[in-house]
């Protein structure tokens, strides 16, 4: 896999130490980086996030040019982009947290877990996805496949194709989004041992359109 470069975009929010290390278990080349040039020669480029979506979009957006790159590395030259946890949020277009504006790629919003006596919140620990559609984001991934959560939030897809999986805690959520080379997991895969490896590595064996 050396052919490729993963750029794990930095902007001060993310679990960008593990996602490091699995992907170099995986034998890819991985950088964490804002600088352009190292978005700019990206063959892949990953999102991630820890927080809150308003601030993840204010620090993103205080990176000079940062959010317009990624959108152009994306939108023009569809590299494969992936969103994990909080930065799968930001795939969406708003979230119930402020007034910030993601990226807007899958039309959407992010809403809160309500709290129950039977669901806590977060939603925290391991859980299973129900595939509601193909991708090869999650080829050969085990029906009983279990990955590690942990948010208060979650993703509401407006259009059911951009749903590739879906979790249940309380309500049924898009765990697992996509469309064409932008995709996002909820989940965290660098937490979720061989599974979540699995997911990075079919990441990895997408190529840029």
């Amino acid at each position: 896999m050396s052919k490729h470069l993963v750029v794990v975009v930095d902007y001060g929010m993310g679990n960008t130490g593990s996602l490091v290390k699995m992907f170099r278990k995986l034998d890819c080349s991985v950088i964490v980086s804002q600088r352009a040039e190292d978005l700019e020669r990206a063959s892949h480029l990953v999102l991630p996030g820890v927080g809150a979506f308003d601030k993840a979009v204010q620090r993103i957006s205080a990176v000079d040019g940062l959010r317009e790159l990624i959108s152009a590395r994306v939108t023009e030259q569809s590299v494969p982009l992936l969103g994990v946890c909080l930065g799968m949020q930001l795939l969406l277009e708003s979230s119930e947290e402020g007034p910030g504006s993601g990226f807007g790629w899958i039309k959407g919003h992010v809403r809160r877990f309500q709290d129950s006596t039977e669901f806590r919140v977060p939603h925290m620990g391991w859980n299973t996805l129900d595939v509601s559609r193909t991708s090869p984001l999650l080829n050969d991934v085990d029906d009983l496949a279990r990955f590690y959560f942990v948010h208060s939030y979650f993703a509401e897809a407006a259009e059911v194709v951009d749903v590739i999986a879906t979790t249940s805690h309380g309500v049924e959520f898009a765990s697992v989004l996509g469309r064409g080379n932008v995709m996002g997991v909820q989940f965290h895969p660098e937490k979720s041992h061989s599974f979540g490896m699995k997911v990075l590595r079919n990441f990895i064996e997408l190529s840029t359109c």
